[in-house]
């Protein structure tokens, strides 16, 4: 683009100069070769004029013919006509044309013609005036009688005489001219010049005239390889010097200004790898690169600092997201994120609830340290005991209060009874520590259900656990086969659905502009599953179960073609986000078949929909879903991203996406904090470097909304 733009410049120039050269150079140039044509056919012209009177008037027909054929041969006229206007004869033409006397010293009389021609009157002494008869025709030869008398002789003589006057061709030797040249000359003014000659008696009396066109050629023709050849010269000049300054320009760049700029972007390099240092500007010798690295030099400081400040803020904010304070165990929200990841996963899992029961009644009679000294003791004899049975296959969440959830990794149902049965026997110090005389725990697992739901594990779990809990006194182990019928059931109307198309879809979660609070600007389409008993299936569990059965991508082409025809029915005026599954984002052939769709069959529904994706999804397949995002923005589609966590991925690996929306996790938009408000403005401010809108989800604390307000999210749904 930069070399397009010079190269306008480098033209605009040879303009505006070649104009200038034109206007002191060639003027004065074409004006003088206009005027030397002009006074050479001016010289032809003048010189032709004073021959042919005389031989119009005397009758000379031949004489005239070689005159004409000479001017001809100058090339200066387009055409010429000599009429005569008056017929008059001569004595010399008399003479000359008569049958037996040549010579000039006589004296005529009695001159007379046949009265069939017409009548003859003498005009002077030595001019006679004709009258032609009305049907005389020119080409015919007028016989005139005469007596012609010298001093010692007498003779009668007839003289033949025709008043037809040579006619000329003339056809130009030049090749015919184009319509360029054409224009040049209407714009030099060399347009053929008309003229007409009169020739007179000495009495003033007209006999004869001549017409003819002159024309220019000689002259153009001389302007216009004079123009050439100054074109010429002058382009090769002009382009020379633009040549000799570029290359200078770029030999000092090379030698100097490079050399500074290398410096500062080596500089630039460091601050991107988050190397920061003062920069030495001594090394500069450019005053204008100097102001340069003094200014990158405090963008430097600032960002360090932001960095800074953000790192801090982050990692505490992350630390409060994901770690339960008391234990140091992870949280419910890290057991949620490494549940879905077992989703994506073949590996045979078991989940596990562990109840520390006793903790009831323990509070109401002990302090708070007691309490959480309990606590305390409670998770440490869990960590030990699985790290001891299942090393890092089994994993430690604490959900909230009394409550302890496992996921035990690449477990069987005889590995989960040797976990539980050790926990069981290993917790019985807590009996003689804390003075326990009741049931101190109960613990609950089940096998992990990959067409299940966090949701669904949680609930499942619950419920198990409340059964269970009346008739046993230690622990419950849920075997593998209870689920299989279950789920051979699912698979088969999940079939169903995908190949009779047998779904409906609705429009949830409305989004509002923060600036315009009652201009909707999207809503997310979801589909409506339903099983055979007419119970809802939740899309996560629909999805795990498509992808199993390799179906999914179906389903996705199914929703996207409702969408789209649902988009050309009602004419929105909004954005509908349509969730993509993963199985979809890695097919190319799907991909593919989106941009058919958008490019010909739907063309118009581009600008009302998005394509969502979640943050952890994107994480999981982050090479594949940065191919997907690039693939959709070459025919101007738009990506969301939801669930935005820290967690799941960083700032600096969405530099990489190629986004239009994210949508901030809620917990980070629920109960804001001053440390959740940094962390906050960074991502818009983020956001607003890479022209990237910001969305909250789920907001329904005024608080939290006027906070984002301030930080000037985009939208959010409520």
């Amino acid at each position: 683009m930069l070399i397009f733009k010079y190269l306008i410049y480098i033209i605009f120039l040879y303009v505006i100069l070649l104009l200038g050269t034109l206007s002191f150079i060639f003027k004065p140039i074409k004006d003088e070769i206009i005027s030397a044509k002009t006074t050479i056919n001016s010289i032809y012209i003048n010189n032709f004029e004073l021959k042919v009177k005389k031989q119009i008037l005397n009758n000379n027909y031949d004489s005239l013919v070689d005159e004409m054929i000479q001017l001809k041969e100058t090339n200066i006229l387009n055409n010429i006509e000599v009429k005569y206007l008056k017929y008059y004869i001569t004595v010399e033409s008399l003479l000359k044309h008569s049958d037996n006397i040549k010579t000039k010293d006589w004296v005529l009389n009695d001159v007379s013609i046949d009265s069939r021609f017409g009548n003859i009157k003498k005009y002077s002494d030595t001019i006679y005036v004709f009258t032609p008869d009305e049907d005389y025709e020119k080409e015919e030869y007028i016989d005139i009688k005469f007596q012609a008398l010298n001093d010692t002789n007498m003779q009668n003589s007839i003289s033949s005489i025709r008043f037809i006057l040579p006619k000329i061709e003339f056809l130009q030797n030049e090749e015919k001219s184009n319509k360029a040249k054409e224009y040049l000359k209407s714009i030099l003014n060399l347009q053929d010049i008309y003229k007409e000659k009169f020739f007179y008696l000495d009495n003033g009396d007209n006999f004869a005239s001549i017409k003819y066109t002159i024309n220019n050629n000689a002259a153009f023709k001389k302007i216009y390889e004079t123009l050439v050849t100054l074109l010429i010269y002058f382009t090769i000049l002009y382009f020379l010097i633009v040549f000799l300054i570029l290359s200078s320009n770029y030999v000092l760049m090379q030698t100097m200004i490079v050399k500074y700029l290398k410096e500062l972007e080596a500089y630039i390099n460091d601050v991107l790898d988050n190397k920061f240092y003062k920069f030495n500007e001594k090394k500069l010798k450019h005053k204008n690169i100097i102001k340069i690295a003094k200014s990158i030099s405090k963008i430097s400081k600032k960002t360090s600092s932001i960095i800074n400040e953000l790192n801090v803020n982050k990692s505490t904010l992350e630390l409060q997201l994901s770690t339960d304070n008391l234990t140091k165990f992870p949280n419910s929200k890290i057991f949620e994120n490494d549940l879905k990841s077992l989703f994506l996963t073949d590996i045979k899992s078991y989940i596990s609830l562990v109840k520390l029961e006793t903790l009831k009644n323990f509070v109401k009679n002990n302090s708070q340290k007691d309490t959480d000294q309990l606590i305390l003791s409670f998770a440490n004899i869990l960590k030990t005991t699985i790290e001891k049975v299942h090393g890092s296959h089994s994993t430690i969440y604490r959900s909230y209060g009394s409550e302890f959830i496992i996921i035990s990794k690449f477990a069987d149902f005889k590995l989960i009874n040797t976990i539980l049965s050790d926990i069981t026997d290993n917790i019985n110090i807590l009996r003689e520590d804390f003075k326990l005389d009741e049931k101190i725990i109960f613990s609950t697992s089940i096998p992990f259900d990959h067409y299940s739901t966090t949701q669904r594990i949680l609930e499942k779990l619950e419920k198990v656990h409340e059964e269970r809990i009346v008739t046993l006194d230690t622990f419950y182990i849920e075997k593998p086969d209870e689920a299989n019928e279950k789920d051979l059931q699912l698979e088969k109307v999940v079939t169903s659905i995908i190949k009779n198309d047998a779904f409906s879809l609705s429009y949830k979660f409305d989004t509002y502009l923060f600036m315009e609070e009652n201009i909707l600007i999207m809503k997310e389409v979801s589909a409506n599953l339903l099983s055979t008993d007419g119970s809802v299936i939740p899309i996560g569990t629909f999805i795990a179960v498509a992808e199993h059965k390799q179906l999914a991508i179906d389903f996705d082409k199914q929703l996207i073609i409702k969408v789209f025809k649902f988009i050309n029915k009602n004419n929105i005026d909004y954005i509908l986000a349509i969730n993509i599954s993963i199985s979809s984002i890695n097919d190319d052939s799907f991909i593919n078949w989106l941009e058919a769709k958008l490019l010909y069959d739907y063309k118009d529904v581009i600008n009302n929909i998005v394509f969502s994706v979640t943050t952890f999804a994107a994480k999981n397949n982050f090479d594949t879903f940065v191919k997907f995002s690039n693939s959709v923005k070459k025919f101007n589609g738009k990506i969301l991203l939801k669930r935005f966590s820290y967690n799941d991925l960083k700032l600096e690996e969405l530099e990489s996406l190629n986004l239009d929306y994210i949508r901030v996790h809620k917990d980070y938009t629920t109960n804001i904090d001053e440390k959740r408000k940094v962390v906050l403005k960074n991502i818009v401010n983020f956001s607003v470097i890479h022209d990237i809108h910001i969305l909250g989800d789920l907001v329904s604390n005024q608080s939290d909304y006027d906070i984002l307000k301030g930080l000037r999210f985009y939208g959010t749904s409520k």
